[in-house]
């Protein structure tokens, strides 16, 4: 399915509230991890950054292709923006888990 440009008006609030929505959570999980005391480097900040807008736009895509309403959209990206990283490390982790035990 082809990716098509939006129709009107209520489309392109959908979008740019993705990428705030998207942006907000990036930004409010680095800042939990700084209250919490970790340390946090502008280096690991720009990779969460980058990491949160992957899983947004995986997200988006995918809801795109299910044709999800726009509220929805905005809602899982979110949350897969805040949680990207998580995701990630946690795959990493069983998928290298997996590798070792099949040894």
């Amino acid at each position: 399915m082809p990716f098509r440009p939006p129709e009107d008006h209520g489309e392109v609030f959908g979008y740019f509230s993705v990428v705030v929505i998207t942006l907000l959570a990036a930004i409010t999980r680095i800042l939990h991890r700084l209250v919490t005391g970790n340390s946090y480097s502008i280096l690991t900040a720009c990779a969460q950054i980058c990491m949160s807008i992957l899983a947004s736009a995986l997200t988006l895509f995918a809801s795109m292709r299910f044709r999800l309403e726009i509220a929805e959209t905005v809602v899982l990206c979110g949350l897969a923006s805040w949680s990207g990283a998580t995701v990630v490390i946690m795959l990493e982790k069983k998928f290298l888990s997996r590798l070792s035990a099949g040894k």
